[in-house]
């Protein structure tokens, strides 16, 4: 399954870092408003924005989403926001 995870910090790093171990799972990139798209986390592609996500998921064939953001309000923001996507 391809994936991409939302946020490019700690938690995001620790994500990549089990989805590396996972063999049903393919890291596309990174989502995170604060790195430029292009640049490189871990090895992976900062994809865009979060904002950006219906456009990465069509552009990249992402088939989840893993959201890795350690605050509990912008987290739960951001599941209301790939849920109706």
């Amino acid at each position: 399954m391809r994936v991409a995870i939302i946020g490019g910090g700690g938690h995001g790093s620790v994500v990549a870092n089990i989805i590396e171990l996972l063999p049903q799972f393919t890291l596309s990139g990174f989502l995170d408003a604060r790195f430029e798209p292009g640049m490189n986390i871990l090895g992976y592609e900062v994809l865009g924005t979060p904002d950006s996500l219906s456009l990465q998921i069509l552009k990249h064939q992402l088939q989840g989403i893993v959201i890795a953001v350690g605050d509990n309000w912008t987290r739960s923001k951001l599941a209301e926001a790939v849920r109706a996507t």
